[in-house]
């Protein structure tokens, strides 16, 4: 009875919502019997009567939920209620988790500093560009509008920004770059340790960027214009300065710009300069040699291994029972030359080998067909066909061909085939390092994979460059491998010296030993992606990023309060 009263007391008495209804209250009653007090709720009439205030008992509430007679005791006392989806409207919803995750990261970075120690427009510009550069790529003005869908519109020099005003804040981290790069090399880089480099290219759509030409395209766009960019980094794999070259600039001749920039712009007296065979050629080592004060780790070409082992330098029974070998030969004096072999490479070579050659012959066995039909005749005509096929797979030494007058035949050299296939997975690793500053630890099958086919050198290789104070650069046996010598570093950022022990999990399963070295270690774009993706607890607390939301698609939701009609 108390319930269906109180009920149909709510109905008559809520009708003038906002309006505090006079004469009408909740009492609460409190009655103590023993060691226990007891609570009753009466809604209640105040009145008078013959000039005398008394009250009148309603109904009782107590039967009711407690949050029930609350909202009645407040609406009496003229507060308004209404629904949720009414009372709340969703103005903003905007992206926060992964925002957060890279922001922390560049925290412990202290990317901020880095750009600037003062603040500024165009540092806030900068530091939001590498946040969209790691979370979103896009262009310059699309990133502009990432930026709406964020909660890097808090800064309202982000806010509105336009791209105009992201162009200048590039012009002047331009004029930033060499005090940015003299306080990673304070950071990062030390006197005789090691300093890797490599150069990669970008293609360019446009046609007025004047350092855009054609080059070797390491993307595979035929056609394309592009700029190379070369790059230093620290032993773990951390940028330390970048140069842009013009597109049609060679590897080897980008050293040069490196060593100047380390010698005089760094002020380091002694490195260890690593890069690949295609950019420290032996070319390029003379002149390493002559200059004094650098060493040097990288890789022999094909002929020069091919070479060795015409030599008889490298038999393949040492192989049997290791799979390093350090030899030494009159035509690399003052170096160190260590072989490995890679049997699960050497398998891989051989199916990429056998495939290239069976469809080279495909389109042999078309020509020989045009040749028997009589639509080739001449031997230019037919030999300019060839030429067509022989520069398609890279395969033209292991066929014999033979052109006459209406006449094609070919064959596969099995000498040619025998000769590389005796070579394959064997890698031959050149330093200038002595053995008293390396330190020498077998890995297993990843240490077979660490040098890939034009040696990206991922520096968990063969050795590890001994520190000054006697301290092993090398991470130990339980470490994984760490980032490749490779551009693709320009696309993340890397982890801070203080986060060495926490490492982020790769998201990836471990590939074969083979692959590797094109899958080497993760950097902090690919982490944070993984944290967003797998938002594991365990992981967070690995990444020190406890207090960040990481949720795939967390969003922060800004509510303001609608305003009830009277």
């Amino acid at each position: 009875m108390a319930k269906r009263l109180a009920a149909d007391t709510l109905l008559v008495y809520t009708s003038p919502m906002g309006k505090k209804l006079s004469g009408l209250y909740v009492a609460e009653v409190k009655k103590q019997y023993k060691d226990r007090t007891y609570s009753s709720f009466l809604l209640r009439r105040s009145y008078r009567e013959d000039g005398k205030v008394k009250q009148e008992t309603i109904a009782n509430l107590s039967s009711l939920p407690r949050d029930v007679v609350f909202i009645l005791r407040d609406i009496l006392r003229g507060n308004a209620y209404a629904p949720q989806e009414q009372a709340l409207e969703c103005v903003a919803t905007r992206s926060h988790g992964h925002v957060a995750a890279i922001a922390a990261m560049a925290d412990q970075l202290r990317l901020s500093a880095l750009l600037d120690p003062e603040p500024c427009p165009e540092r806030d510009l900068v530091y939001a560009l590498v946040v969209a550069r790691v979370a979103r790529p896009l262009t310059k003005l699309a990133t502009t509008g990432w930026w709406q869908t964020t909660t890097l519109m808090d800064n309202p020099v982000v806010a509105a920004a336009s791209p105009e005003d992201v162009y200048k804040a590039l012009d002047w981290l331009i004029e930033r770059q060499g005090h940015i790069e003299r306080v990673l090399a304070r950071r990062h880089l030390h006197e005789g340790g090691m300093v890797l480099c490599d150069l990669s290219s970008s293609y360019v759509e446009g046609t007025h960027c004047t350092l855009a030409a054609f080059g070797h395209n390491r993307d595979r766009k035929q056609g394309k214009r592009q700029i190379n960019d070369g790059l230093l980094t620290d032993a773990e794999g951390r940028p330390v300065a970048i140069e842009v070259f013009p597109g049609n600039t060679a590897d080897p001749k980008t050293v040069d710009v490196q060593l100047q920039k380390i010698k005089d712009h760094f002020q380091l007296g002694r490195v260890v300069l690593v890069g690949d065979r295609g950019m420290l050629t032996s070319a390029r080592i003379e002149v390493l040699r002559e200059r004094g004060g650098i060493d040097w780790l990288s890789a022999l070409r094909s002929k020069e291994i091919a070479s060795l082992a015409a030599q008889g330098l490298i038999p393949r029974s040492i192989f049997d029972e290791r799979d390093l070998a350090e030899i030494h030969s009159p035509e690399f004096p003052g170096e160190r030359l260590v072989v490995c072999r890679n049997p699960l490479l050497a398998e891989e070579r051989v199916k990429h080998r056998e495939a290239l050659m069976a469809a080279t012959e495909k389109m042999l066995e078309r020509l020989s067909l045009r040749v028997q039909q009589g639509r080739l005749k001449r031997p230019e005509k037919i030999a300019e066909a060839l030429g067509r096929i022989k520069n398609h797979y890279k395969v033209a030494k292991h066929f014999e061909c033979v052109i006459g007058e209406g006449e094609f035949r070919y064959q596969r050299r099995q000498d040619s085939i025998q000769r590389e296939a005796a070579l394959d997975g064997i890698y031959v690793v050149r330093t200038s390092v002595p053995d008293q500053g390396m330190t020498h630890r077998r890995r297993g099958p990843e240490l077979q994979a660490s040098i890939s086919g034009r040696t990206n050198l991922s520096h968990h290789e063969v050795c590890g460059v001994a520190h000054p104070s006697g301290a092993s650069l090398d991470r130990g046996q339980g470490a994984g491998p760490l980032p490749a010598l490779h551009a693709g570093l320009l696309r993340g950022m890397a982890f801070a010296a203080s986060l060495a022990s926490v490492p982020l999990r790769r998201c990836v399963p471990r590939r074969s030993p083979g692959r590797l070295a094109r899958q080497p270690g993760r950097s902090f774009a690919a982490g944070a992606r993984q944290v967003l993706d797998q938002a594991d607890g365990r992981w967070l607390a690995r990444a020190q990023l406890r207090d960040v939301a990481l949720q795939p698609g967390h969003h922060r939701r800004q509510h303001h309060a609608r305003p009830q009609p009277p």
